[in-house]
């Protein structure tokens, strides 16, 4: 199919334009829908050889849009025993939809700002990502499946920061969401890199 071969020329491209750490997705390729809410809550832990991340945030997620979910961060990473604080935004657009294309594609993305410890961080962390999901049945319950291409690209200062790369970085994510009860779903993940492991959990609840 046209769709499926362009969805696998821009993740060609992506990989091939980025260099070596990661964010992680914990989204699917299907958006919530115009007028919808959530909120998210993570946690994520990052683990480039000889140092480690954790990173715990939240974010409120609106539906724009039939097509466009975005909504305000909030957060902070602990490295090292110090802690940064910071803010953003964070959007979900879907590209195609698995009625046409098969599967479900979104363009993914967060863009955050550092509250403190500025010196010890990029300017600005933005991480563009490219996410493709298709729900599936296991035991009679449904469960989304992922991946795709997710990228960190620090803007600005880039040298001796200990909270964001010093050059764009990339990852493959591989991960799941389910519905658990009273309006909860569940997200888990982890992601694939030659030099580091990640690993990553999320709980958003609808409303």
């Amino acid at each position: 199919m046209k769709i499926v071969r362009m969805i696998m020329v821009v993740l060609v491209s992506m990989l091939a334009v980025s260099s070596s750490v990661s964010a992680q997705v914990l989204v699917t390729g299907e958006t919530g829908g115009k007028g919808n809410q959530a909120v998210l809550f993570s946690a994520n832990g990052i683990f480039p050889e000889g140092l480690e991340l954790v990173s715990v945030y939240g974010q409120y997620i609106y539906g724009v849009t039939d097509r466009l979910d975005f909504g305000p961060v909030y957060g902070h990473i602990t490295a090292l025993g110090r802690t940064q604080h910071y803010i953003g935004t964070g959007w979900n657009l879907a590209l195609f939809r698995r009625k046409k294309a098969f599967v479900d594609v979104s363009f993914f993305g967060v863009a955050t700002f550092p509250l403190n410890k500025r010196s010890e961080a990029s300017t600005v962390l933005t991480a563009p990502s490219l996410v493709v999901s298709r729900p599936i049945t296991l035991n009679g319950k449904s469960v989304s499946l992922y991946t795709g291409v997710s990228t960190l690209v620090p803007i600005g200062q880039t040298l001796d920061t200990l909270f964001t790369p010093p050059e764009t970085v990339w990852n493959v994510p591989l991960g799941f969401s389910t519905v658990l009860n009273d309006g909860w779903s569940l997200y888990a993940e982890v992601d694939v890199h030659p030099t580091f492991k990640a690993v990553g959990i999320g709980l958003v609840k609808g409303f």
